[in-house]
């Protein structure tokens, strides 16, 4: 696992990269990526959930400027990326008889 990611994990992020990172901002220099930049790549992903948003802005770009700056390819983050507020939902949960019920029905 390189940096203990697993490799579905690696797997989301490169999937992110070439669908929509590298559509939007391939011909940038890092240090050039914007907030209008952002906010187009939001614009091209708005028809998916915010969740989904927020990983291909905030946790895939974000972390990647986060990198560059850590690793002294640039100075400073060149823009903020703020999240789409998720809203969560609330999990349905079993009963034990409506489990056991569950189970018996099952097997």
């Amino acid at each position: 696992m390189v940096n203990r990611q697993k490799p579905s994990g690696i797997a989301s992020k490169e999937s992110i990269l070439k669908t929509h990172l590298l559509p939007e901002l391939g011909t940038r220099k890092v240090c050039a990526i914007r907030k209008e930049d952002v906010q187009r790549l939001k614009n091209r992903v708005r028809d998916k959930a915010p969740k989904t948003v927020n990983n291909v802005a905030d946790g895939t770009l974000s972390v990647l400027l986060k990198r560059a700056v850590e690793w002294e390819v640039i100075d400073t983050m060149p823009c903020a990326i703020k999240m789409l507020p998720v809203i969560r939902r609330e999990s349905s949960f079993h009963d034990f008889d409506a489990y056991e019920r569950l189970k018996r029905s099952r097997a």
